[in-house]
């Protein structure tokens, strides 16, 4: 098929290709096409490549890798997803960016569920990245689900990136679910962020349902984060966490509300966090109304089952009085067994402000 569809397509600048659970697609597959795309269509600057649930190795990864590198040189934007593809192992040996980028901006990693990947994988991307790929502008990485990934991935990830990821703009990272990712590598990676990243004004970090994580990770995530002056949006999910308490979402707001002065989106995830009550829900609002700027707030604690009807109508009366410039705000509370439908349709029909008031 790509042997007679590519010659005619030299002109395209953007192509998409989608063959996930085409389970008979393996390396070989993957190879030719890899082949057609950089033979015919060198002028490509936004691509993406899916293979999900295919049968595909690590060796297809950096046929992959070189082809692009050394034919599609305008490529801009890169998408390479290969979520649960159980045969990529680790190999050293293995270098998916093996050469240089010259002018891709914009590159996107989704792992998703491949439990063959370990720490290596993190060393040799953090390596190549920081030989190869200086231009970068926005990163996504998706290792959710990958255990085998730990402390020392982060570490080595963040060793190698020190100085190439200075540019970024946008960064986005899923570790949901890494069961051997503790507070040590996310204090590791943090302080990479707020030392290094001085031009990052875009951050979703997903730590859900990580373990291993407690008190303690969510104050130094705080702590780090807050000191990133450039930040306008933010995104931290730490749902699925039954250590996390009170105590440590107020310090969390106090950090953010403190060091963000620029922020203008700001988005909270603590669903199903069993330990928070009323006290710290509200310790948290009230110290989010520093933030004069923000533009648009969501706070998600569906399935918190110690929220109460109480904390819903003070938090949202301090966003009447503090929040001037919000355009939008939402509010989850879904799963939360002492928040009543009642009182939710009670706080949105007295809303009676500019900003658009969503309560779920």
């Amino acid at each position: 098929m790509f042997e007679i569809m590519c010659p005619h397509l030299s002109k395209v600048r953007r192509l998409e290709l989608n063959f996930s659970r085409c389970f008979s697609i393996s390396d070989k597959g993957l190879n030719a096409i890899s082949y057609y795309l950089s033979r015919f269509m060198c002028g490509i600057k936004n691509l993406s490549l899916t293979f999900n649930e295919c049968d595909i190795t690590e060796k297809s990864l950096k046929n992959v890798g070189s082809k692009i590198s050394r034919r599609l040189t305008n490529i801009k934007k890169l998408n390479l997803t290969f979520n649960r593809c159980d045969n990529i192992r680790d190999d050293k040996n293995v270098q998916v960016f093996d050469k240089r980028f010259n002018a891709l901006q914009n590159l996107i990693i989704n792992f998703k569920d491949c439990r063959g990947l370990t720490d290596k994988t993190f060393d040799n991307f953090g390596s190549q990245l920081s030989r190869n790929i200086t231009t970068l502008r926005q990163l996504s990485m998706n290792f959710n689900l990958c255990d085998g990934i730990s402390d020392k991935g982060l570490e080595s990830f963040e060793f190698h990136t020190r100085e190439s990821l200075k540019p970024l703009q946008k960064l986005l990272l899923d570790f949901g679910d890494c069961s051997n990712i503790t507070h040590a590598g996310v204090d590791a990676l943090c302080s990479h962020l707020c030392l290094y990243l001085t031009n990052l004004e875009h951050l979703k970090l997903n730590l859900n349902r990580c373990e291993q994580l407690n008190n303690k990770t969510l104050e130094i995530l705080a702590d780090r984060i807050s000191k990133i002056e450039s930040l306008r949006h933010l995104t931290i999910t730490f749902s699925g966490n039954d250590l996390v308490n009170d105590k440590s979402l107020q310090t969390f707001g106090e950090k953010i509300s403190k060091g963000l002065s620029k922020i203008r989106y700001l988005d909270i995830v603590f669903a199903h966090c069993k330990l928070i009550t009323d006290v710290g829900f509200e310790q948290l609002g009230s110290e989010l109304k520093k933030l004069n700027g923000l533009q648009e707030i969501t706070l998600n604690f569906a399935g918190c089952e110690k929220i109460t009807n109480k904390s819903l109508k003070t938090v949202e009366a301090s966003m009447n009085k503090y929040y001037v410039n919000l355009k939008r705000i939402t509010i989850d509370m879904r799963g939360c067994k002492k928040v009543t439908y009642d009182v939710k349709d009670e706080v949105k029909y007295a809303w009676k402000y500019n900003a658009k008031l969503e309560v779920f």
